[in-house]
């Protein structure tokens, strides 16, 4: 088989001689050749050089004789050259396709992690800023604003470039979509504006614009997503929030206002929702005064997280008030409410912890599957006070009976009582969380006379921290003697 050269040599002589497109053809099959033989771009034009040089072939004329006709030579060149340059073409293409495709992929993972963070908090303002964030992740090289309201639209107004104002306008006036261009002082500036539709009215406005490219119809695609995203997850946040604002407005229209004590017992209390990622429950209390300076006090926690919980809790606090107002026991009005509600509440049920207490420290207590009370002694130590335990009311199967705990606590004694709420906490054993609480009673100072309320507020203030996952109520008791 000929060598390169020798091959080489044939080829270029007989293009010299008859220049046509089979001699190029030919050169062309050369370079190839060369690449599989392992020559490079340098050997080749050596090559060329050789060849020329031995047979007295004319050379290509350079200078400014370079370019003012075509040579043979010189095109035989090119074409036996041109298969070096298709794998280093080929390559940028591939490199600026997987560039391209790589964008595409980070835009649409912002778009999907914009929809797990929206998901991740359920105030509306927030999943607005989300919005915002995730649409100028996606949108490379977009500013972004958006807006909820009217007044807040008439921000997003102001933010916007001075010659994107009417196009905005005319947004106002009806459309969910406008798309618009003109030429600035800086440039060419592009604008797209959003607002999709929700089953209960319009949702968010959201506005981009970008100074220089248009944007691409995968930019336009993504900002649509966005918009249809960002109203669903704003609305259906405010839907949340405003059934959540009804729900705490009824709980606490059925908590007493500002309980008080008997003389000789110190009262303080505590309400608070869950954070406003969680639905409101049914947790109440109750504390009113009883014949021969004793106090009624009365926790509990109705099943469920919804407005019709926070209904049924209503219920159950008038008729354990009634009954314990008639004079009955703690076991007496457990009873009655049982008889009672299992008649009014259908499948709901409550634990319930209703006791009596007097300012010479008698105490009095009936538990229907309620979290322990703890009694702090006058010296600082907290224990919890087990007994007069029975299945929570109203849970479908015969009534039991129910039993009482009775007990005598020394002047200077704290009763705490306190819903699951405080207790309960994702991640962490009820062992555990009981631990943690006694730990923050015992560590707590022994509340002064007349600072009970401060004292409470600071416990659960360390047991809840942000805010409570469920509803915390919690009733606190002290026997300051009389």
């Amino acid at each position: 088989m000929a060598t390169f050269e020798e091959g080489y040599a044939s080829v270029l002589g007989g293009h010299l001689r008859s220049p046509g497109e089979a001699g190029l053809d030919a050169a062309q099959d050369l370079g190839r050749r060369a690449l599989r033989e392992g020559l490079g771009v340098l050997e080749v034009v050596v090559t060329h050089e050789k060849v020329l040089a031995a047979a007295g072939f004319p050379r290509e004329p350079v200078g400014e004789r370079a370019g003012e006709e075509a040579h043979p030579a010189l095109d035989f060149l090119l074409q036996a050259l041109a298969p070096f340059d298709a794998p280093r073409l080929g390559f940028k293409e591939v490199r600026e396709q997987l560039g391209f495709r790589h964008r595409q992929v980070e835009q649409l993972r912002a778009l999907t992690e914009a929809s797990f963070k929206m998901l991740s908090t359920f105030d509306p303002n927030d999943r607005l800023l989300l919005l915002e964030e995730a649409a100028t992740l996606s949108l490379s090289g977009a500013s972004v604003a958006t807006a909820a309201g009217d007044q807040e639209e008439q921000e997003l107004l102001a933010k916007l470039p001075p010659d994107a104002r009417e196009s905005f306008r005319g947004f106002k006036a009806g459309e969910n979509f406008v798309r618009a261009s003109w030429m600035s002082d800086a440039g060419p500036i592009h604008l797209l504006v959003a607002r999709a539709p929700t089953p209960i009215g319009a949702g968010p406005v959201i506005a981009a614009w970008k100074q220089g490219d248009d944007f691409s119809d995968l930019d336009r695609a993504l900002f649509r997503q966005l918009s249809q995203l960002g109203s669903v997850a704003v609305t259906n946040a405010r839907l949340f929030e405003h059934e959540r604002d009804i729900a705490v407005v009824l709980q606490r229209s059925l908590l007493p206002l500002a309980p008080r004590g008997a003389h000789g017992l110190e009262l303080a209390s505590c309400y608070i929702p869950a954070h406003p990622g969680a639905s409101v429950g049914g947790d109440w209390f109750d504390a009113f005064e009883l014949p021969g300076d004793r106090l009624g006090l009365v926790i509990g926690d109705v099943m469920g997280h919804d407005v019709l919980s926070a209904a049924i809790m209503g219920q159950f606090r008038i008729a354990v008030r009634a009954y314990a107002l008639e004079g009955h026991s703690p076991a007496g009005v457990l009873d009655r409410v049982e008889n009672l509600c299992s008649a009014l509440v259908g499948d709901s049920y409550a634990t319930l912890l209703y006791a009596t207490v007097g300012t010479g420290g008698e105490l009095f207590l009936a538990n229907a599957g309620h979290p322990a009370p703890v009694v702090i002694g006058p010296e600082g130590r907290a224990s919890f006070l087990e007994g007069g335990l029975s299945v929570p009311v109203c849970i479908g199967a015969p009534a039991p009976t129910r039993t009482e705990r009775c007990a005598l606590f020394p002047i200077g004694t704290t009763l705490f009582f306190y819903t699951d709420g405080l207790i309960e906490r994702r991640g962490s054993s009820l062992d555990a969380c009981l631990a943690e609480l006694l730990n923050a009673l015992s560590q707590a100072p022994v509340p002064l006379v007349g600072h009970l309320q401060a004292w409470c507020d600071e416990v659960v203030a360390s047991l809840t921290g942000e805010g409570p996952e469920d509803d915390v109520c919690v009733l606190a008791v002290r026997l300051a003697g009389s």
